[in-house]
């Protein structure tokens, strides 16, 4: 009996050791994925930073990136072209900008595309004027930033709101303290 405890204490200790090596190996296993993970996300960070740092630069900069002129039309999907003056008159009277990029009138809405350059905040004034009518208010929106540049937003608005059709003249005013840009452009409603 006494060799049946020993054999039966003999393997109890056996199967603890493995227990406690198995749990040693599974920890140490852990902490080394743990390790690798931590590593590749500081390499990944400092990567990115680096990328990052022409970016970073321009933004710092007081020189705005270049645009995009979508041109003076748009196609519509029944391929008929609606044309609008993109080269409307630019009033400024502070140290900053709105341009109209793209104008367009589609499937019953009128679309004004811009950016602002030379200041980081301000508020928007999308207006619509035409001889004989009242002036529209018809959007209002703060300056954000649009990935590398600053702007008012895409200006998404139904010709229902126009009360006649024909040559309207939109304004984009942005106002900053006091001081204010805008540009206009005409489009066919």
């Amino acid at each position: 009996m006494v060799s049946t405890n020993k054999n039966a204490s003999k393997k109890n200790i056996w199967t603890k050791t493995i227990f406690v090596v198995v749990l040693i190996l599974l920890l140490a296993a852990g902490i080394i994925a743990y390790s690798s993970k931590n590593s590749a996300n500081v390499a990944r960070k400092t990567q990115t930073a680096s990328v990052n740092t022409p970016n970073i630069n321009r933004k710092e900069s007081s020189t705005p990136s270049s645009t995009l002129d979508n041109g003076n039309g748009s196609n519509n999907s029944s391929g008929n072209t609606n044309t609008s003056s993109v080269s409307g008159k630019q009033i400024t009277s502070g140290n900053f900008q709105v341009q109209i990029v793209s104008s367009s009138v589609n499937n019953g809405n009128l679309h004004i595309g811009d950016v602002v350059s030379g200041t980081t905040q301000g508020e928007c004034t999308l207006t619509a004027s035409q001889a004989g009518q009242s002036t529209l208010q018809l959007a209002t929106s703060p300056v954000r930033q649009d990935v590398n540049d600053y702007d008012c937003g895409v200006f998404n608005i139904s010709t229902s709101r126009f009360p006649t059709s024909g040559a309207w003249t939109i304004v984009l005013s942005v106002t900053e303290n006091g001081t204010s840009a805008s540009k206009s452009v005409t489009v066919n409603i």
